[in-house]
């Protein structure tokens, strides 16, 4: 599991929380509503934070139509985050 104080050091809560629950989560895919639930943040934020993680190529997302938007990790990229 990621160590949250690493990750809440280097990024603004929002972002820690998504990216924490996407690293330890990292085989599926989450729908942003369930990545702010599980987060007890605002979905709006999630799902800002989402699109600018995408932006910049740390996350795969994919809109689902009505159902909302998921988005996954698509490597081990900043795996060193989480000590590995």
């Amino acid at each position: 599991m990621c160590k949250q104080s690493l990750l809440h050091g280097l990024f603004s809560v929002v972002r820690a929380e998504v990216l924490r629950l996407l690293f330890t989560d990292g085989t599926s895919e989450l729908y942003g509503r369930e990545l702010a639930r599980r987060s007890f943040l605002a979905p709006h934020m999630v799902q800002d934070e989402l699109a600018k993680l995408d932006a910049a190529g740390l996350i795969v997302s994919r809109s689902n139509g009505t159902s909302g938007s998921s988005a996954r990790m698509p490597n081990t990229r900043f795996i060193e985050l989480c000590g590995g």
